[in-house]
């Protein structure tokens, strides 16, 4: 007599907040616990996790995690699977956007630790500036007309900013190539108002400073305006009053 086969397990559809977590996924690209707890996803660690286990056990969601990362006290990164990509296909969202994805599960490091910074100053900026800005990132601005590369983030309020975030390992002749992009379309008069504010977030202060000293020597001959801070320094920020924002080099740092 052959065997019965095996009655299909029952999945419960995803819940809202489950799609919450796939949607930061698009949002950012990779996310850890770490962060979703810092960032008030939920109020503890355990309640975090178990939202991801449903996602990994049902394949939305993938899992960057070995040997080297407990060696190195690093958090596990997430990333999505086709089968998130094709629930939040049915969203409605992006479908280019979504189309990249496809490639996170095999992404460089460089990429994964930028994302999971850029999503980390998000979440320090939401703090400091609760009800100031919409807050927007490089896949939400994907058939918007920025400038491209688009920014890591678009803050959207009463004064508009474009945000990068640049570690130490960017060549800096990338980071003058960036800057100079903004230049270039600030200058093409495309925007159509005023052009907003370009916010420079460095890994470091030895970084920042020499930044500062790229931005001095355009002076005059360009009508950017840009401010530059440290991670740390947004990290460790209470308030939007506090002064961490330099537009010069040799200028007291002050509030957005």
């Amino acid at each position: 007599m052959s065997k019965s086969k095996a009655k299909p397990k029952y999945r419960r559809p995803l819940n809202a907040k489950q799609l919450h977590v796939l949607k930061l996924l698009y949002k950012f690209r990779f996310v850890t616990t770490d962060l979703l707890l810092k960032h008030n996803i939920a109020k503890t660690n355990a309640v975090i996790q178990g939202r991801l286990n449903v996602l990994l056990d049902q394949e939305y969601i993938g899992r960057n995690y070995d040997g080297s990362y407990r060696l190195q006290n690093k958090h596990a990164t997430y990333y999505i699977l086709p089968k998130g990509i094709n629930i939040l296909k049915a969203q409605g969202l992006d479908g280019g956007v979504l189309h990249s994805m496809y490639k996170d599960r095999t992404a460089s490091q460089k990429f994964i630790d930028h994302s999971l910074q850029v999503f980390s100053v998000y979440g320090h900026l939401q703090r400091l500036y609760p009800k100031a800005f919409n807050i927007y990132s490089k896949s939400e601005l994907s058939q918007q007309e920025f400038p491209k590369p688009r920014p890591d983030l678009y803050l959207n309020g009463q004064q508009d900013y474009f945000l990068e975030y640049i570690d130490s390992a960017t060549p800096f002749f990338a980071i003058r190539q960036m800057i100079s992009r903004y230049v270039g379309h600030e200058e093409s008069g495309e925007w159509g108002g005023e052009y907003p504010t370009l916010l420079l977030v460095c890994e470091t202060g030895a970084l920042e400073a020499r930044l500062l000293k790229h931005l001095d020597k355009l002076g005059d001959g360009s009508d950017l305006v840009a401010m530059t801070t440290t991670l740390k320094a947004v990290s460790m920020a209470k308030s939007s009053d506090n002064t961490i924002w330099s537009t010069q080099q040799d200028e007291q740092p002050q509030a957005l």
